[in-house]
C-alpha cells in the first residue's frame, strides 16, 4: 500500500509539472525566442503529426538551424532547459555547409527533431463512456 501511495504521489507531481495547455504555436514561439537569444539562424521549422503516448501528447518539430558550434549548443541547451515544458531531442546531425574548401569559415547546419510534450489527462477519463 505504501508503494502504491508513493506512485500515486509521483504521478500527481508529474502531471502537475507538465503543461496541459501547451500548443504547437507555443513551441514554435519558444524556438523563435531561443533563435534570437543564441544568435543562430533557424532556416526551417516543420511541425510533424502529433502523437498520443499513453497520457502525453508528443508534438515533434523538425528544424534546420545554422550557426557556429557554440551557438548551436547554446540554442539546444536553452531550449531543453525551458522550465515551462518537457522537451527532448529525438534525432540530431551537425554538418558543414558546402564543399571542404574553406570549411572552417563556413557555418554549421544542425538538422534535428525536437519534441515537446503536454499532459493529455488520464486515458481512463478520456476513454470512459459519457453518461
Amino acid at each position: 500500500k505504501d508503494k502504491v501511495t508513493a506512485l500515486e504521489n509521483q504521478y500527481k507531481k508529474f502531471s502537475s509539472d507538465i503543461s496541459q495547455s501547451l500548443q504547437m504555436a507555443d513551441v514554435l514561439k519558444a524556438i523563435d525566442i531561443k533563435e534570437k537569444e543564441t544568435e543562430v539562424s533557424v532556416k526551417s521549422k516543420e511541425p510533424k503529426k502529433m502523437e498520443r503516448l499513453q497520457f502525453l501528447d508528443e508534438m515533434p518539430i523538425h528544424v534546420l538551424v545554422e550557426g557556429r558550434y557554440s551557438n548551436l549548443t547554446n540554442f539546444l541547451f536553452n531550449l531543453m532547459n525551458d522550465r515551462d515544458r518537457l522537451q527532448r531531442i529525438s534525432s540530431i546531425s551537425i554538418r558543414r555547409m558546402g564543399s571542404s574548401k574553406g570549411a572552417a569559415a563556413r557555418p554549421l547546419i544542425m538538422d534535428a527533431t525536437i519534441s515537446a510534450y503536454r499532459y493529455a489527462g488520464d486515458l481512463a477519463e478520456k476513454e470512459a463512456p459519457k453518461k
